[in-house]
């Protein structure tokens, strides 16, 4: 009995609609403190790291350009024949330090890229958390401490599912039940899908406005960018800000809002799959029920059915 009331408890709060319109904020709330958090551990964990690497990278630069330096020196001082020239130690240390800051200034025009000190900052950690759960990511960027990548297990398996499971909730609460508004159900389900496309194709165009003024040189492969988002098709990083990163993440999201719009009612009209779609069903006339009250059956999202005179 104790078992028995408990359950019906449950199964009334958790079909009371007082709560329910407030799901989705709820779960966007803590999907971003979920990225939030990601970020801020993956900052932690990786930025110590990255920054003793750079270090080592730095100082191994730094010797190999004095070794060939050194060795440009001696061929041009002491292998000449044909030249008596006599150089001692410090003239050759400072022809070597000239070579040596010749050679970086060459460097500095070749615009060769080192690695990056910032690329673990907080702001480019919550991007890449971010990017991880829309499995976008960020031009193989990825932890390179055994604790990172142990941690980058987990916060992917619970947080991706988490973000599409938001997107899902945010969409059937909000967007469904307002598409929906023609007669028949077939009618209203193919209304919803056109309406779902347009919506995404015109977002997609918005974004690959965004992408052709930020990133791309050609709006072609800017609008194929933006158009293939929703397949998680990894997006041109190198030379954006993280704000800008951060822009063209939630642009992804959107994208991918409306792709599942697509997606549902593609299979609710087509399908022959219900999804929980509000449904009216009106009794037909029949000899035997002339003359009585006829009633029709409205079934709401929450599977709750009423009878409407």
């Amino acid at each position: 009995m104790v078992l028995a009331r408990v359950r019906e408890s449950a199964q009334q709060a958790f079909a009371h609609p007082r709560w329910r319109p407030f799901l989705p904020i709820l779960l966007i709330l803590f999907t971003a403190i979920y990225i939030l958090f990601g970020g801020f551990l993956f900052r932690v964990i990786e930025y110590d790291a990255k920054v003793a690497a750079i270090q080592r990278w730095h100082g191994d630069q730094y010797r190999l350009r004095l070794a060939h330096a050194r060795f440009m020196s001696k061929q041009i001082f002491n292998d000449t024949k044909q030249l008596l020239i006599i150089i001692d130690k410090d003239q050759s240390e400072r022809v070597t330090g000239i070579l040596n800051d010749a050679l970086k200034l060459y460097e500095a025009k070749l615009k060769y890229k080192g690695p990056d000190r910032d690329s673990w900052r907080l702001k480019n950690a919550i991007n890449y958390a971010y990017s991880q759960l829309l499995t976008v990511g960020l031009n193989g960027k990825s932890p390179a401490t055994t604790m990172g990548k142990v941690f980058h297990v987990p916060y992917v398996l619970l947080g991706v599912p988490l973000l599409f499971c938001t997107i899902a909730c945010f969409a059937h609460e909000y967007l469904v039940p307002s598409m929906l508004k023609s007669g028949s159900p077939y009618h209203r389900r193919f209304h919803a899908l056109a309406l779902a496309t347009l919506l995404y194709l015109g977002w997609a165009f918005i974004v690959a406005i965004f992408y052709y003024l930020q990133v791309h040189d050609s709006f072609v492969p800017a609008f194929f960018t933006a158009l293939t988002a929703v397949f998680t098709v990894q997006m041109p990083v190198d030379a954006v800000t993280p704000c800008v990163l951060f822009v063209m993440l939630l642009g992804t999201t959107v994208a991918l809002l409306f792709g599942y719009l697509v997606a549902f009612f593609a299979c609710a009209s087509y399908g022959g799959f219900d999804f929980g779609i509000p449904v009216s069903t009106e009794v037909p006339d029949d000899e035997n029920t002339a003359g009585q009250q006829k009633f029709t059956v409205v079934v709401d999202q929450a599977g709750d059915s009423k009878l409407i005179n």
